[in-house]
């Protein structure tokens, strides 16, 4: 069956809206994985390094599956995606290892993040922030939306997402609210 690129590219997008829960889509990673499957096997790159990103995160309908994630994002990098090649090289993952104790924990915990102290110096600091997540952060602390930060920024709001969620991840929450409670 031919699939027109208009076609795998609408498959890509609502892999999208399950995917980060846009649209008003609840975030569903096993149905992005349906949409980004389909995709991804007409050689849709993107979608080929999001499914690998839903096999890594796992969800109501689909495990933690590394080894598979792996694939995918093979198969991603041979199609073209230099998020893929990257991933590959460093094995930076998106499943945080659990602290062997309380204490390795806290020590994680406390050589993270860095942000504004009460005279309300913004400043962030992080080892484990990239430059475009703390870019990022920054305007998403300064009540921009992510449109307004993808203008700004001369990126994709889909390249925002990515990156909003990376942050997220790496700060231990799940929401804008949540970041404005924790360093607003």
């Amino acid at each position: 069956m031919f699939a027109s690129k208009k076609k795998i590219e609408m498959w890509a997008s609502c892999g999208d809206d399950f995917f980060y829960g846009l649209d008003g889509e609840k975030k569903d990673y096993s149905l992005a994985a349906d949409f980004y499957e389909k995709a991804a096997k007409k050689k849709h790159h993107y979608a080929a390094y999001m499914l690998g990103l839903c096999h890594e995160l796992g969800g109501k309908d689909i495990r933690k599956d590394s080894k598979k994630a792996k694939e995918w994002y093979q198969k991603a990098a041979e199609l073209g995606s230099d998020y893929a090649r990257e991933r590959l090289v460093t094995g930076e993952t998106f499943i945080p290892p659990q602290p062997e104790s309380e204490e390795q924990e806290t020590q994680e915990l406390s050589t993270g993040f860095v942000l504004s102290n009460e005279t309300g110096n913004s400043g962030t600091e992080s080892q484990n922030l990239t430059p475009r997540e703390q870019e990022i952060l920054k305007l998403l602390l300064a009540g921009k939306a992510p449109k307004e930060i993808a203008y700004t920024l001369k990126i994709s709001n889909p390249t925002v997402n990515f990156h909003t969620t990376n942050l997220y991840r790496k700060l231990g929450i799940q929401s804008r609210a949540e970041l404005f409670a924790k360093y607003g």
